[in-house]
């Protein structure tokens, strides 16, 4: 039976032999026929199999080249911004006379649009990829609504315009769910409201309706009096880089923001919609599914924001930072910024000289640019985690956002991530998170300087402490408020004699929360400060072998 292929071309012959001349039947032609095609159709298929395996190899190499694009553009990018925001900033605080304070708020309200714009398209790239994700944490609902209309309020005011705000009363406080995208959706929908709205009102609502016993609706809608969209251009206004004709020349803006408005709605299982009469004005609503948070979880979430110190409070005093920055201008921002705190900063420009530094003396805290030459970020942190093996807490400090970069970074060893630019609290914050590191001078002072008594100390403490963290865990387990009190006192003093003050208020507060019977955030800050011990304990037992 002849191999046709359904363009008509004879690619071979199906044949059947036996060792002896037969006749076939109807039914057997009929069979050999159909198994012909069903070769045929075999054939076809591995062929498209292969072409689209090729598709698919190729659709890779482009989405990894767009992501690699995305990703160098916003390191690009961003290094600059750092730069200009990080001097604007320590320029804000100087004094300025009114005309210079008025251009360098455009400078930074500048910046904060030229950021804005970076985000939005590394948003569209990871929306593009799949690998956004969608975050579910606790927050304070009407906090985070009041900070973005305060924030926004600003910008109304400066072209005339009314900002109402309408919430509704069974809004709740906390829901669980992911707060920066719904930051971000809003910010998109009242400042385009604010952008494209010469005068007249923005009005933004807020309520909710209880739609199961652990879910709710959130429903929110935009609303102005600007200058409206055509009916038939409702639909083209959600797609990229697109805008009603003739906006961008008069008002600006990149085409992203309702797009990835949208796409960020939808991935919550809502959507967007809107209602516009051109030269009235427009309406944009939404609704987006969150869960409730529990007692428990509310209660976690405001010990945490309790435990939030402001910065002026932080002791940074002699915290000793390693920067590794291969650009001259950062490092210039982060000395200046630095200025006043009581940080030792100490820059290099490659990884491996800051190897080579770490081999002289020790720091608390290592800022660690990722791309560098001669050794990049990565590759430093290697060699200090395996070969030197030093706990020194690592923080990887980079232009880009690429969840890749994030992931690798922690994979080989660094603790945290911080993107530029950076706002200077979250760093602060960030280093004085991680500097709980023993103060030596409150241990010489109490070992009168003496060595051999200095590593006894250390050499108890060693043994002890991990007994004392055990026992409190035992009881913190079964919840016996008076046994809890007894065991956090017992280790309050030793931390005192290593000068770990803060892990020591950490135990107070323990003490003061089992007289108050409350488990939730005991169980809390027994955590935190269990893992600051760890971390600790793992690098006095470094000091203690080097001592011997």
């Amino acid at each position: 039976m002849p191999l046709v292929t359904r363009t008509g071309y004879n690619i071979g012959t199906l044949c059947i032999i036996d060792t002896k001349p037969r006749s076939l039947s109807e039914n057997q032609k009929f069979v050999l026929r159909t198994l012909a095609k069903q070769v045929i159709t075999n054939f076809e298929l591995r062929k498209k199999d292969k072409e689209l395996h090729v598709l698919n190899e190729n659709t890779q190499r482009l989405t990894k080249a767009k992501e690699e694009f995305f990703s160098n553009m916003s390191h690009e990018l961003r290094t600059p911004l750092n730069a200009i925001s990080g001097f604007s900033e320590n320029l804000y605080k100087t004094k300025l006379d009114p005309e210079q304070k008025e251009q360098l708020g455009i400078i930074r309200s500048s910046v904060d649009i030229l950021i804005s714009l970076v985000n939005d398209i590394l948003d569209y790239s990871k929306i593009d990829s799949g690998s956004l994700v969608i975050e579910k944490h606790t927050f304070n609902l009407r906090s985070m609504i009041k900070a973005t209309f305060e924030l926004l309020k600003i910008k109304a005011q400066e072209k005339n315009l009314s900002f109402i705000l309408n919430v509704g009363t069974e809004l709740p406080t906390y829901v669980k769910g992911d707060k920066i995208r719904l930051n971000q959706i809003l910010i998109n929908l009242i400042g385009n409201a604010i952008k494209f709205t010469k005068k007249g009102f923005v009005t933004l609502s807020i309520d909710s309706v209880a739609d199961s016993a652990e879910k709710l609706d959130l429903r929110v809608s935009v609303k102005d009096t600007g200058i409206g969209i055509p009916a038939d251009k409702l639909e083209e206004i959600f797609h990229r880089f697109q805008q009603v004709e003739g906006t961008t020349r008069v008002f600006g803006g990149s085409g992203f923001g309702l797009s990835i408005s949208k796409s960020l709605v939808e991935m919550q299982n809502g959507k967007l919609d809107v209602t516009s009469e051109f030269g009235k004005g427009s309406e944009f609503s939404f609704s987006i599914k969150y869960q409730k948070s529990s007692k428990e979880e509310i209660l976690l979430f405001e010990d945490g924001e309790r435990a939030s110190e402001p910065i002026s409070k932080l002791n940074l005093k002699n915290i000793r930072v390693l920067l590794a920055e291969d650009n001259v201008i950062n490092v210039k921002v982060i000395k200046k910024l630095f200025e006043g705190t009581g940080i030792l900063l100490e820059a290099v420009e490659d990884g491996k000289v800051c190897i080579e530094k770490l081999k002289q003396k020790s720091f608390d805290v290592i800022l660690m640019d990722l791309y560098m030459p001669e050794m990049d970020g990565y590759e430093a942190t290697r060699y200090i985690r395996n070969t030197l093996n030093l706990k020194v807490p690592i923080i990887a400090f980079s232009a880009n956002i690429c969840e890749t970069d994030r992931k690798k970074s922690l994979e080989v060893g660094m603790n945290e991530y911080i993107t530029k630019p950076f706002k200077i609290e979250e760093l602060l914050r960030t280093i004085y998170r991680f500097s709980h590191s023993i103060n030596w001078k409150t241990l010489w002072e109490y070992t009168g300087n003496d060595g051999d008594f200095e590593k006894e100390m250390i050499e108890m403490f060693l043994i002890e402490m991990p007994k004392y963290l055990k026992d409190l865990e035992i009881v913190i387990e079964k919840e016996e408020f008076c046994a809890i009190k007894g065991a956090a006192h017992k280790i309050k003093s030793p931390l005192g004699i290593f000068g770990l003050e803060e892990l020591k208020s950490n135990f107070v507060k323990i003490e003061e929360l089992s007289a108050k019977l409350q488990i939730i955030p005991i169980v809390k800050i027994f955590a935190d400060s269990q893992i600051c011990l760890e971390r600790i304990l793992s690098d006095l037992e470094v000091v203690r072998k080097q001592m011997n």
